[in-house]
């Protein structure tokens, strides 16, 4: 048996963020073998389960090259001539406040703790099983700029949460592959051997299993929440935490079936609080630092919403609310688009400091384009700026993913009458 843990990861075709794989072995035993210490270390997270019982969580938070691998004690007195490991491995695919982006996957290294223990039991090789976890929704909203991404979970989709246990079948499954990992200090190849050992106490966690349903409530929702995360259509590949001063905006249509006021509330507001702008139909408005909502004059048919997301920026999403009088929906912008959402821009950015010291840049003016873009009225009026407009492919409206107007499953002309107020003051 090879006894060097290799670093290893998924052999599919999977999104740039927010993968989720399951990863499996069964490991034999020698007759008589007390306990065995599992080392591992995982980027981003790493969730272990042995002998279909849940063992822990990790690693501690680290500067990439300088990690420190987990130990985990395992009594095997009971576990019969074999043991099975099965590892959720979570790669956030960007970088957070409180991790730093790195290359997807593991090491694992299983040996007995006995006195004279002998060699490993088992190690992270392409002998592991792996599959996507396709149970977890994805893509979905961040939780918010210093954590990854929220949770949604199907136990009904895919294989669920039983491939943890000893008898699960993984024989569908593809063998993991070995990639590269990171670097140390040093600028060698990261290896589980090197790694010190984790300088501060495991952390406890354990799975709680719901019991019964205490109580229920159905709520009506009035109006539509849209969550737009834009982060890849104004930095493509851009995987860092880092504070911006961009200029630019998001786009849309709003298609009404007569004229009608609308309430627009801007959820999710700059901070420090500073007034906020939207364009509707060529008309710019402001939303006031100590306000979140405004109303919209809306004409029958199509409505050019801009709203401008321009200023020092920590987070790269945009929150929302629209409550109509009379039911509306959404339509791409351009045409072609293929998704309904646009971003265009940046007109203008740079890497900063933090979002309360703009280090000198100039925040008066939004480079060329940014004011003419402001003044569009209509669709016709985009096509000049074409190379500016490009799709949003994340976006959420009260929480369900939204594809673009036309697709059968398409849930962007669910938003409701209104009965009056807004849902923020």
């Amino acid at each position: 048996m090879e006894k060097t843990a290799r670093f290893i990861w998924s052999s599919e075709a999977l999104p740039p963020a927010d993968r989720k794989i399951a990863f499996r072995k069964t490991a034999l035993l020698p007759e008589g073998l007390g306990s065995f210490d599992i080392e591992i270390w995982a980027d981003s997270r790493y969730f272990l389960w042995v002998g279909g019982r849940f063992i822990g969580t990790g690693p501690a938070r680290c500067w990439p090259a300088y990690p420190e691998k987990d130990v985990w004690r395992i009594d095997a007195s009971e576990a019969g001539g074999s043991v099975s490991i099965a590892v959720l491995i979570w790669h956030y695919g960007t970088s957070t406040s409180q991790y730093v982006h790195g290359s997807a996957g593991f090491f694992l290294r299983a040996a007995g703790s006995d006195p004279g223990g002998g060699g490993p039991l088992c190690v992270s090789d392409e002998s592991w099983k792996s599959a996507a976890v396709t149970a977890y929704d994805s893509p979905v909203p961040r939780v918010n700029v210093s954590q990854a991404w929220l949770e949604i979970f199907d136990e009904q989709i895919g294989f669920g949460g039983r491939w943890t246990e000893p008898c699960f079948d993984d024989g569908g499954w593809a063998f993991a592959v070995p990639v590269e990992a990171g670097r140390d200090a040093d600028g060698q190849p990261l290896s589980l051997e090197n790694m010190a050992p984790r300088s501060v106490p495991l952390l406890h966690s354990e799975f709680l299993d719901p019991v019964e349903i205490i109580q229920s409530r159905r709520f009506s929702a009035r109006g539509t929440g849209v969550r737009i995360d834009y982060k890849d259509a104004f930095y493509p590949g851009d995987r860092t935490t880092e504070d911006r001063l961009q200029f630019g905006y998001i786009c849309g249509i709003i298609e009404s079936q007569c004229d009608q006021t609308a309430v627009f509330t801007l959820a999710d507001r700059c901070w420090p609080a500073v007034d906020e702008f939207i364009v509707i139909n060529g008309r710019r408005l402001t939303v006031a630092a100590d306000r979140s909502s405004i109303e919209l004059e809306l004409l029958a048919g199509e409505n050019l919403l801009l709203i401008d997301i321009s200023g020092a920026k920590q987070r790269f999403s945009l929150d929302f609310h629209l409550l109509p009088e009379s039911p509306v929906s959404f339509k791409a912008v351009p045409d072609d688009s293929p998704a309904v959402f646009s971003a265009a821009g940046p007109f203008k950015t740079a890497v900063i400091g933090n979002i309360v010291c703009a280090d000198g840049f100039d925040f008066k003016s939004g480079g060329t384009g940014y004011d003419e873009f402001g003044r569009c009225s209509g669709r016709s009026d985009l096509r000049s700026f074409a190379g500016y407009l490009k799709p949003v492919s994340n976006v959420h409206i009260d929480g369900v993913k939204l594809r673009r107007t036309g697709a059968a499953e398409s849930p962007e002309t669910l938003l409701k009458p209104a009965e009056g107020g807004a849902l923020f003051p």
